[in-house]
């Protein structure tokens, strides 16, 4: 299982432990609280544009096909864009810059930075779960 995929929502866990994080988390940007059509014919398919062949086959065959209402996650809405704000933090930005990254206002990114502080440091596992 990928570990980033531990706290996603249901459906884009099933994706992501098919065709990747990366998969899971193109979908819920690309389609993220909509429905999209799992299609039977997977080549020249808008799943298979938006996530390449690869990934939309695997997609399919965990999934089958049909309609699959595609949840947010981190993808859109408020949590991409508190997703986004951290990013920066953790990356050493400003509260300046995880605001207009995030597309928030100053005082929602120093918000986000004192939840990151209250919460402690992020730590790595000791031990993989492979």
């Amino acid at each position: 299982m990928d570990r980033g995929s531990a706290q996603l929502p249901e459906v884009l866990h099933r994706i992501a432990d098919c065709a990747g994080l990366s998969a899971a988390m193109t979908l819920a940007k690309a389609y993220g609280g909509i429905r999209i059509n799992i299609p039977k014919k997977i080549e020249g398919s808008e799943l298979a544009r938006v996530v390449g062949l690869d990934a939309a086959q695997k997609i399919v065959k965990e999934l089958g096909h049909g309609q699959c209402l595609i949840p947010c996650g981190t993808g859109r809405g408020e949590a991409a864009r508190r997703e986004d704000a951290r990013r920066v933090f953790r990356n050493g930005g400003t509260t300046v810059e995880a605001a207009l990254a995030a597309g928030v206002s100053e005082r929602t990114a120093w918000r986000i930075r004192a939840s990151m502080k209250e919460s402690g440091p992020e730590t790595l596992p000791l031990f993989t779960e492979d």
